[in-house]
């Protein structure tokens, strides 16, 4: 016997960008996203076809730290301005980093952080809903209900899980993964692969699970050494551009494998055995 279960509302296409205001539908939003022109660029097309957000959160950085979130959430709370929607408008840290936010401005970043570590309350807790619009295709958080946090201080991973974290609606825009840093693309069609290989071995997989990973990971592994060569060149980039979303709704069923539990090179203070104690399986 086997389920398969993903609520997210996909859109996908060149272009898609310019119809969100469609998925806000009038609502107050909150906007989280990089502390980079290119991302204010795109909050203010945002604005221009939505009107303005009632809150910007721009101070992303990537693999979100818990203190870090925990002070952008009692901003917002003390801004007095809470939004009905959250759009997360960057790649997978700020999706994750949405997510927390979106359980914080409910519950308070003490009660969130608490779920994170021990798991408590999950069936009294609930989220502002997240409207996400990736703008790599390697993570695949636009299409599942977890987010990976890590702590600094206590030299760990966590996996923020509950179903409320599923974004309502993923908008996936090839034109926005354009023009992106050839290591950026490459590691991040990597991210992809990886989770659609995990998703495969898993042993929660099933027929439709395989079916998106293994498909997947063709496209993704056809169309890599274009990106790697020109990575800006929009026809493997509009290929390659739902692999990312793919993979999310394959290894969204399925998770991952301890292959994601394993620390990280890219922050010294992640790189120790301690990054093992995370809960498992994690994305």
């Amino acid at each position: 016997m086997w389920s398969f279960h993903n609520p997210v509302s996909i859109s996908f296409g060149s272009g898609s960008f310019r119809s969100i205001s469609d998925s806000i539908n009038t609502r107050s939003y909150a906007v989280v996203t990089y502390p980079d022109a290119l991302f204010a660029d795109l909050t203010r097309r945002l604005g221009r076809a939505a009107g303005s957000p009632s809150l910007v959160v721009d101070d992303v950085a990537p693999n979100p730290d818990l203190a870090v979130l925990t002070s952008q959430a009692q901003s917002l709370a003390q801004s007095g301005r809470p939004p009905e929607v959250i759009v997360a408008l960057g790649g997978g840290s700020v999706i994750d980093s949405a997510k927390f936010l979106a359980m914080a401005l409910r519950h308070g970043p003490a009660t969130t952080a608490e779920y994170l570590v021990n798991r408590s309350g999950a069936e009294t807790l609930d989220c502002i809903p997240i409207i996400a619009v990736p703008t790599t295709a390697g993570t695949g958080s636009e299409v599942t209900s977890w987010a990976t946090v890590w702590d600094g201080t206590e030299g760990r991973k966590h996996s923020l899980a509950h179903p409320g974290l599923y974004p309502e609606a993923a908008i996936i825009d090839p034109e926005l993964m354009l023009a992106k840093p050839r290591g950026l693309t490459i590691s991040t069609a990597l991210d992809a692969l990886s989770h659609a290989l995990e998703s495969i071995w898993n042993r929660n997989a099933n027929p439709v699970s395989t079916a998106m990973a293994v498909t997947a990971a063709k496209d993704i592994l056809d169309v890599l050494p274009r990106l790697g060569e020109r990575p800006g060149r929009p026809g493997p980039a509009r290929a390659y551009g739902p692999g990312g979303a793919v993979c999310g709704l394959a290894f969204s069923n399925t998770r991952t494998a301890i292959a994601h539990s394993l620390p990280t090179r890219s922050r010294s203070t992640m790189a120790s055995s301690t990054a093992l104690r995370a809960p498992l399986p994690c994305r």
